[in-house]
């Protein structure tokens, strides 16, 4: 079986990224690869999955600036993982040769022809960087729209009624596993991206109860949420948490595997009503308040949306620039060498494997 997320998305204190430290939690060995764009690590990261996925559970973490390369896998019975570790998502040995080693794919460019389209490469390059800078900008102000939504949201919950409702919740779908408390591993489910706000939806496939928060004020979702996180893991689930990196509010999806249990957010920004059965929200807030309320919260939905679509589409000019650097180190790269170097790797997991 296959999983996947994303390796981790903006936020207002820049790039989000929680797999190094579960990684390195987990006591699984790994590859960390290292070069530039256009060099074959995301396409050396599926070769491994392809060649583990029929005998083994498999998780790929995408890249939320192209959710089509890959930026880690994991492979869970082997206890491996093989990252990109350049930035932002920098990662360096902890243990060199004991609990990682550093595969550079560098190795295998013809710097004369790099050099030879210095000033190009440089200069898409600083052109990708200033559009990152933009895209970052963007999403602080759509942060801020967010919080505010939430921020109001939250002033007008019924706590009470919702915590009654979550104790009901918990107690349809769950029952004690173990006398120890369960742990929380924080993995992005859903993130910007320049197609929109995707969400892995491939990993629910084996979920069999799905269930979907539909919120205008977002604030009772995240409660939801972390309530019945908090109860699960007191009755002994693991759980998979996927924050919002928005708002400041804990978790925006859930999954419980154990239980094949997913609750995920309906968001302004990512429609998931057709995922699952749907939980109205909107009944644990004060009715009055709420009406009251309704003009602004639809206005600042609106302006979301419209900010949001900026986002998007300085986020796809930056991969445009993107991929025009990756064209010159595609041109640069000994592939027949990255080649050989990804069958070796396969043969060495293998061998750690058996």
């Amino acid at each position: 079986m296959n999983e996947h997320y994303f390796m981790g998305t903006r936020t207002q204190e820049g790039f989000f990224n929680a797999f190094g430290q579960e990684i390195r939690d987990s006591g699984c060995f790994g590859y960390i690869l290292k070069g530039g764009a256009g060099t074959g690590k995301s396409s050396l990261m599926k070769a491994v999955a392809a060649a583990f996925e029929d005998t083994q559970d498999v998780i790929l973490y995408h890249c939320s600036s192209d959710p089509d390369s890959l930026d880690a896998v994991v492979l869970k019975e082997s206890k491996v993982y093989i990252c990109d570790g350049t930035a932002p998502h920098v990662m360096e040995c902890a243990y060199p040769g004991v609990t990682e080693k550093i595969l550079n794919l560098g190795e295998f460019w013809n710097e004369k022809h790099l050099a030879a389209h210095s000033q190009e490469i440089i200069s898409a390059t600083d052109e990708n960087a200033a559009l990152h800078s933009k895209a970052s900008g963007i999403q602080n102000a759509l942060s801020d729209l967010y919080s505010n939504l939430y921020s109001q949201g939250s002033r007008l919950l019924l706590r009470e009624k919702l915590a009654a409702y979550s104790k009901r919740f918990v107690r349809k779908h769950l029952t004690r596993q173990k006398d120890q408390p369960g742990k929380v591993t924080v993995r992005q489910l859903s993130a910007l991206t320049e197609y929109g706000c995707m969400t892995c939806t491939q990993t629910l496939d084996t979920y069999e109860n799905i269930y979907v928060m539909k919120d205008s004020a977002l604030a009772a979702s995240a409660e939801l949420a972390r309530l019945v996180a908090e109860q699960a893991v007191s009755l002994g689930y693991d759980v998979i948490a996927s924050l919002c990196t928005l708002a400041h509010r804990p978790y925006e999806h859930i999954l419980i595997p154990a239980a094949g249990l997913a609750l995920l957010s309906d968001t302004p920004l990512a429609s998931l009503s057709d995922l699952g059965e749907l939980i109205n929200m909107n009944r644990f807030y004060d009715r009055d308040s709420l009406r009251a309320v309704s003009r602004a919260v639809k206005l600042d939905t609106a302006v979301l949306k419209d900010l949001a679509e900026t986002l998007y589409e300085t986020i796809g000019k930056a991969k445009q620039v993107h991929d025009d650097i990756e064209s010159h180190y595609i041109e640069a790269m000994d592939f027949y060498s990255v080649k050989e170097l990804t069958d070796e790797l396969i043969y060495e997991i293998k061998a750690r494997t058996q």
